[in-house]
């Protein structure tokens, strides 16, 4: 399956974001609606670049 294009870039912003709100492995992510508000991507980004599959 091919990467999105914004993928790589909202990885790395996921990845900020847990060292931000300091999360802890086995902590929830923000639901996908609010990362896909925060990072203005759409759902397919957000799940390729969360690994939901």
């Amino acid at each position: 399956m091919a990467r999105p294009a914004m993928a790589p870039d909202i990885e790395r912003r996921i990845k900020e974001l847990i060292i931000e709100r300091g999360l802890a492995p086995g902590d929830p992510l923000p639901i996908e609606a609010e990362l896909m508000r925060l990072f203005g991507a759409g759902r397919v980004s957000v799940r390729v670049s969360s690994g939901v599959k």
